[in-house]
């Protein structure tokens, strides 16, 4: 793989103007990607990102940051105090609210205190609303789906821009639940050029696979990052109980929501190994390595966020060569489909799993790997042209 530099230099070099970024949380991955791919755009960009305490406690932000305090995860009304002792220190930050040529939130509540503070502060940023993924409330039909539907449309009338990280977002809740017809950018979960560095060639990533022989070598499936799927669960742990030596399933990541369902699930099976958390991008090449296929489902919540998004997964294992796994009528599916990388499989069961991989080829799997790595480039890595069609859609807006 060619060094990305010349990207990265054409992207820093060009000065864009002050922009602010709000946060949930500044340990989270994708809060880190978010601001260092502003920056490497020629954002002159300030931070004000509340902390969670449930990972990576003494981390301190790389890019210009005003810690808000620590907020509750998923719960709401344990939130609001402590997002109005943000919205305060926003305030107090009236200056860079008003020199800042935009105010970019991720998620909702955030989104929320960034346009109370605009007003507050007689500031003419322009609103972005970063939604990095819906969650379950949002698509329900009682009164709290409603309420916050509600509240987000408040949002929806007075932003300029909407940036999603998948289109089945715009399509399945903001034009179906919400009516909302305004300007939208996807900006995709692609792994940042600048942060990736040299990457390792296709032959060093062949290297450490082999090709499934029987009694010998297993085919080899990962599914990597937040691992809260029951579904998943127990369609990885039949298919590995149902294959024995045939198969071996690699996890890492974080056992959020469910950790004793978790443990439960994979105990005792042999084939099955969880090797704990990672960091990206620095093991990106180990928990990928051995891999053939790339479990890329999601049936978290079946119903709403999950047939809608693009998971991390997706990118980080089709740049390192592996060949995505996803189900049928899911937008991973589409996506897969669509740039012809990998398999859709008919439905969302381990007999679905289990007849694919006693028919896999091995030519057909060499053939799609190579696929992978072509797109690389295109598909999977974020580089400077991308981050300019960012820019321009939120001046354009």
């Amino acid at each position: 793989m060619a060094n990305n530099s010349n990207a990265q230099e054409s992207a820093s070099s060009v000065r864009y103007g002050k922009g602010v970024f709000l946060g949930h949380d500044c340990t989270h991955v994708d809060a880190r990607k978010r601001t260092l791919a502003l920056e490497s755009a020629g954002v002159e960009l300030k931070g004000f990102f509340f902390r969670r305490e449930k990972n990576n406690a003494d981390y301190q932000p790389e890019w210009d940051n005003v810690e808000l305090g620590i907020t509750a995860d998923n719960n709401y009304a344990k939130r609001v105090p402590a997002l109005l002792k943000g919205l305060k220190i926003l305030v107090d930050h009236k200056q860079d609210l008003r020199s800042a040529k935009f105010i970019m939130a991720r998620n909702f509540d955030m989104m929320f205190i960034g346009m109370l503070a605009k007003v507050l502060t007689g500031s003419k940023a322009k609103l972005i609303y970063d939604v990095p993924d819906i969650q379950e409330f949002f698509f329900g039909k009682g009164l709290k789906g409603k309420v916050f539907r509600g509240l987000e449309k408040i949002i929806l009338n007075q932003i300029s821009l909407l940036v999603v990280t998948s289109p089945g977002f715009i399509r399945g809740y903001f034009e179906k639940y919400q009516n909302y017809n305004g300007k939208h950018f996807v900006w995709e979960n692609k792994l940042l050029s600048e942060q990736m560095g040299d990457m390792p060639t296709p032959e060093q990533m062949n290297a450490h696979r082999v090709k499934p022989e029987e009694g010998v070598s297993p085919w080899v499936v990962c599914w990597h990052g937040t691992l809260r799927c029951p579904a998943s669960m127990k369609i990885l742990a039949d298919t590995a109980k149902a294959m024995g030596s045939k198969v071996k399933f690699y996890l890492r990541g974080k056992q959020t929501i469910y950790p004793e369902l978790f443990e439960q699930t994979f105990s005792g099976i042999e084939n099955v190994e969880f090797g704990g958390e990672y960091r990206t991008p620095d093991d990106l090449e180990e928990i990928y390595g051995s891999a053939h296929f790339n479990w890329c489902a999601d049936y978290f919540d079946p119903e709403g966020n999950s047939p809608l998004l693009l998971p991390n997964r997706v990118y980080q294992g089709g740049a390192l060569g592996v060949v995505p796994l996803t189900i049928s009528g899911q937008e991973s599916a589409n996506y897969v489909a669509q740039h012809n990388l990998g398999y859709v499989l008919p439905e969302a069961s381990s007999e679905a799993l289990i007849a694919f991989l006693k028919s896999a080829d091995w030519d057909e799997y060499l053939a799609a790997r190579d696929r992978n790595y072509q797109a690389r480039d295109t598909l999977f890595l974020e580089d400077a042209s991308d981050l300019r069609q960012l820019l321009n859609a939120i001046d354009a807006s």
